[in-house]
């Protein structure tokens, strides 16, 4: 269960870097 949280804090993480790039890529645009 303990590697699940992990697991779970890289993903949201993950997503929020993610969301992070989109962001810049629209400013470039």
């Amino acid at each position: 269960m303990k590697d699940f949280i992990n697991w779970d804090k890289k993903t949201i993480i993950f997503k929020q870097y993610i969301n992070i790039n989109f962001a810049k890529l629209d400013k470039i645009h």
